[in-house]
């Protein structure tokens, strides 16, 4: 190998000719570095120009090998020729201890980045993203509904990341799980409470699982962690006066919330899926009216057909005079997402019934929430003598077992049966006739009679 003199007039003259590389050693006579060696290469940049580059490494052996290893340090002039002199002392002086340099750097370098890579919110993405797009795992893979994964990411933005944040993802420990669970379910982060805390705990221990299977880490922290309370299933019901008086608030309440509220207790379907109706979902020209909720956005995972009653065609007619053009939602604001705020919606509503109530001096309504219109309707149709296996194909409940792979009948006539007469009833309800007016069958009872 050609040796050279070096000093920073000589590196800055030697040059080499295009597709040239050479490599020099260090041959100063007093202040030469062993190992230490100046690689020049030249490349031909058009028009006669060359472009010549120069770059330091060191060469050495560690102790007890004989294994020639090059490190490189960089180019010159980032790296003076007095930089890489001290660099490449460290680097042999190291390796005759028996100790490389290069590698523990290296190494160094590789868990800084892991860690700044496989920090909680890094990998939370990661995970999300995978649960978007990959289906559920299981004998029959089902993908995962939006309205699921939006509650997740909600989840891990309100509850799980803001404590979290910037941590890698094996530093978290048992009782750090522990409290943030505690904290959540006694509401000290944000709304919370119980339910909250569950629904965050069991987030925590399906993003460590997942990071698991992918050798991101060897344990979940969350895996012996108890749930922080008891949840008890909801009973609340919305009596006949209360459903007459909540009508009465949706009537006052303008577009969006106002027809949208009348659309979820007609249809009994969740919150979600009906913020996110389009209008393609619909087909209101059939013989049977009917709105097909795609698979991608129900919780079931899979296309449900909702029999349109009357009054909720009604309600979608009137819908038709805020439609805009190239805009498919329903329920929307901006024209591009579809319509949220609920809490503050539902306050407005609370706000107008018991102004209402009080007008008429009655007790005040007891605490309700949307989904409680949900239960409300299938309370109602069960009354009606609705079996509760066509009121769990109106609900869209899952269906599990065996049976369910092979029995595919939607039952869309026992839905639509089901829904028509909910409709009629709560029309009665909203919308009473007068004590004079008797109906068809009242009279031919009473002629009967006679």
């Amino acid at each position: 190998m050609p040796t050279l003199k070096m000093t920073d007039a000589a590196v800055q003259r030697v040059v080499a000719a295009p597709g040239e590389r050479t490599d020099y050693f260090d041959a100063h006579p007093r202040d030469r570095q062993r190992g230490l060696v100046l690689r020049v290469s030249g490349s031909d940049e058009g028009d006669g120009k060359v472009k010549v580059t120069r770059t330091w490494s060191a060469l050495y052996r560690m102790k007890g090998s004989t294994k020639l290893r090059r490190a490189t340090i960089g180019d010159y002039p980032s790296y003076s020729l007095a930089k890489a002199r001290d660099e490449a002392s460290l680097i042999v002086q190291a390796a005759r201890r028996g100790e490389d340099l290069i590698a523990e750097r290296e190494a160094t370098t590789r868990a800084k980045a892991a860690k700044e890579r496989d920090t909680v919110d890094q990998v939370s993405k990661l995970w999300l993203a995978h649960w978007r797009t990959k289906p559920k795992r299981g004998k029959r893979p089902v993908k995962r509904s939006e309205e699921y994964t939006d509650k997740l990411e909600q989840y891990l933005d309100k509850h799980i990341l803001p404590p979290w944040r910037g941590r890698h993802i094996a530093e978290i420990r048992r009782a750090d799980v522990d409290e943030l669970v505690s904290e959540i379910a006694q509401g000290k982060k944000g709304k919370g409470g119980p339910v909250v805390a569950n629904r965050c705990l069991a987030a925590i221990k399906a993003m460590y699982n997942w990071a698991i299977r992918g050798g991101l880490i060897e344990s979940n922290p969350a895996t012996l962690v108890e749930r922080p309370g008891a949840e008890t299933a909801r009973e609340r019901v919305l009596a006949t006066d209360e459903i007459a008086v909540v009508w009465s608030a949706f009537n006052a309440m303008p577009y969006p919330f106002g027809p949208f509220f009348k659309l979820a207790l007609l249809t009994a379907q969740r919150r979600e899926e009906v913020a996110a109706m389009e209008w393609s979902e619909l087909d209101l020209e059939a013989e049977h009216p009917t709105w097909t909720i795609p698979a991608s956005r129900t919780k079931a995972g899979r296309e449900h057909a909702v029999p349109l009653s009357a009054e909720a065609i009604a309600v979608v007619e009137e819908l038709k005079s805020y439609r805009r053009k190239d805009v498919s939602l329903l329920f929307t604001t901006n024209g591009r997402t579809p319509v949220s705020g609920f809490s503050r919606a539902k306050i407005a509503i609370d706000k107008a019934v018991a102004k209402m109530r009080e007008e008429k001096k009655l007790d005040p309504v007891a605490h309700w929430t949307v989904h409680d219109l949900r239960r409300t309707a299938a309370t109602e149709m069960s009354r009606f003598g609705t079996t509760r296996f066509v009121l769990s194909r109106v609900l869209n409940h899952t269906d599990g077992g065996v049976t369910a792979r092979y029995a595919r009948y939607d039952h869309l006539a026992e839905k639509e049966a089901a829904l028509a007469q909910w409709g009629a009833y709560l029309k009665s309800v909203v919308s009473p006739k007068p004590a004079n007016v008797a109906s068809l069958a009242q009279r031919r009872r009473s002629e009967a009679a006679a």
